[in-house]
């Protein structure tokens, strides 16, 4: 009898003793997101990830670094596209997440990529806007800032890149053929839908030094803006 209780009580005691081990074990994650890389794709600046977050699939995109399938991953929220075509694979992803940051350790000690940072399209030629009674330049525009921020204004240009619902809104590259110092590139927000080469006149609410996380930071946004028909 006492022996069978010496036997109990030496596997409670063993199995203390593994559980608190296994606690000290533990990685304790100080992120969001834990996946697991299914596929690594590299393109020009970029690491692209296939990964698998509780069964299900997610493509994530971070700076360039040298991923590993198989290898454990850790992130908090980034900035999702939809329908994200990249030129340089010709194919669309229907929904990738572009993160500033991507860990191998649990706690953020690895060393990290550097910040994603958004950068104007090259300058397209050959561009001329007729100047119309009401409508702000891109030049005007970004040589007084002070004066337009937070004001409605008018501008015209040719769309030069369109990408639709990030965060829930379309994203219209606009240029005139004006600039101002290296600014030429105006970049709008709207809930309406253009197409690449459209000439068009929008409306809305110029907002400076926009920083929406993530490394994308604005010197000036048009957002809320509308189409006018009749200019």
């Amino acid at each position: 009898m006492m022996r069978n209780i010496y036997m109990f009580l030496f596997i409670a005691v063993s199995l203390i003793a593994c559980e608190k081990e296994a606690k000290k074990n533990k990685k304790e994650s100080s992120f969001a997101h834990e996946v697991v890389a299914k596929e690594i794709i590299q393109v020009s600046g970029y690491t692209y990830v296939r990964s698998e977050e509780n069964g299900k699939e997610v493509w994530l995109a971070a700076p360039s670094f040298e991923g590993k399938v198989g290898q454990t991953y850790y992130f908090n929220e980034g900035l999702e596209m939809v329908q994200f075509k990249s030129k340089e694979l010709n194919r669309t992803f229907e929904s990738i997440l572009f993160l500033q940051k991507i860990h191998k350790d649990p706690n953020g000690k690895d060393k990290t990529v550097p910040v994603v940072k958004a950068k104007p399209l090259p300058k397209t030629d050959n561009i001329k806007i007729e100047k119309v009674e009401g409508v702000t330049t891109v030049a005007e525009l970004f040589g007084n800032l002070s004066k337009f921020k937070g004001k409605k204004i008018r501008v015209k240009g040719k769309v030069t890149k369109f990408n639709a619902m990030i965060m829930n809104k379309n994203w219209i590259h606009l240029e005139d053929g004006t600039k101002y110092g290296s600014d030429y590139d105006l970049i709008i927000t709207s809930k309406e839908t253009f197409e690449v080469g459209d000439v068009v006149t929008l409306e809305g609410i110029v907002a400076t030094n926009i920083d929406l996380g993530y490394g994308y930071k604005y010197k000036v946004l048009i957002q809320e803006a509308a189409q006018l028909i009749d200019l």
